[in-house]
């Protein structure tokens, strides 16, 4: 959440002070001051403006309050450059942040930014009532995560015909527009000319739908627990299973692309009805079996015709909670992943 308001706000001050300002969040150590004190920012930004990067530390709250300011002070002394970040920083915090010379972005439009030799400044912005606490979950739905695996995946998507997407999908026109509207708002989409839309902050996305795919999506795909006819868990790969018919998900898909994780239980994705997968696969329904089918959702040819997309093995095998599962997630992301981000 902390990241959707840093994300909210300096795409908001993006459309008041336009800058072209251009930013990419990465993950933070915490800070001991001289008494031994961790001190924790929340992020740490680049941000690009006129051909210079300069880096931030971001504090990032809901709202700023008097109690908060000897830690915002505290954490002013070990880092220079501070961004005060939250959706209401009232009158009276605003001018104690400023005395400070600690820069400061509210979701009103109020800004004290220090941007090299520049500052920009905007006082006297009114807070009005906002919706922000559901634009991650109009980004994030059933149909958004669909869509986001996509953009993920292929760089030019996001730039398609809107009723393209749409009917390739299956998602309502409407839908596209609404979905890449609250990207936009969360800052994950940049416009960079006229019907010309580029895909940034890719990693902190990455990890967003990693995080809601296993709860907003991933139940509406699964078509039944399954045992095989006839078939042991460790001959798993005798398993007759064709790439029209289906793909290895999770830990068997993780086994064929680092052959390190031995499976203690199987995933298929399919294009197949729950029926046609019976019948093709000679399957026998079994709550407790030990095959797991869920419905394939996306449309774009499979690096590998064995398995699923590798960004999808990495979020079937962190969502199973299980440490081994994790450790081999990892091994993923560093092979298949992350050259991406």
């Amino acid at each position: 959440m902390k990241n959707d308001l840093v994300n909210i706000a300096l795409n908001n001050l993006n459309d008041k002070v336009p800058l072209g300002i251009q930013w990419e969040l990465t993950a933070v150590v915490p800070i001991k001051n001289q008494n031994g004190t961790i001190l924790i920012p929340d992020v740490k930004i680049n941000l690009r403006v006129g051909g210079k990067t300069l880096t931030y530390w971001i504090k990032a709250k809901n709202q700023i309050r008097a109690i908060h300011l000897p830690a915002i002070f505290d954490l002013k002394k070990e880092v220079k450059d501070l961004i005060v970040i939250a959706e209401i920083i009232y009158p009276n915090i605003r001018e104690k942040l400023r005395q400070e010379e600690i820069n400061y972005i509210d979701l009103a439009g109020n800004v004290f930014l220090r941007l090299g030799n520049n500052i920009i400044y905007v006082d006297g912005k009114k807070d009005k009532k906002r919706k922000n606490v559901t634009i991650t979950d109009r980004a994030f739905n059933k149909a958004g995560l669909i869509l986001i695996f996509h953009l993920l995946h292929q760089k030019d998507y996001l730039n398609r015909p809107y009723r393209e997407i749409a009917k390739t999908l299956g998602i309502a026109l409407g839908n596209v527009t609404y979905i890449v509207n609250s990207l936009t708002e969360l800052g994950y989409i940049r416009k960079i000319e006229k019907q010309n839309y580029k895909l940034q902050n890719k990693g902190d996305l990455l990890q967003k739908w990693v995080q809601y795919y296993p709860l907003k999506l991933k139940p509406h795909l699964h078509l039944g627990d399954f045992k095989p006819w006839g078939f042991n868990i460790r001959d798993w790969k005798t398993f007759n299973l064709e790439p029209e018919i289906a793909l290895w998900g999770a830990e068997p898909a993780a086994n064929l692309l680092t052959n390190y994780l031995v499976p203690a239980a199987l995933t298929i994705y399919t294009n197949k009805n729950r029926q046609e997968i019976i019948t093709n696969l000679k399957l026998i329904p079994d709550t407790t079996g030990v095959l797991n089918v869920y419905k394939k959702f996306w449309d774009f040819k499979d690096d590998d015709k064995k398995t699923v997309p590798p960004i999808l093995v990495y979020a079937d095998l962190i969502d199973t909670g299980d440490p081994r599962n994790i450790e081999t997630a990892k091994k993923i992301y560093d092979q298949y992943i992350k050259k991406q981000f």
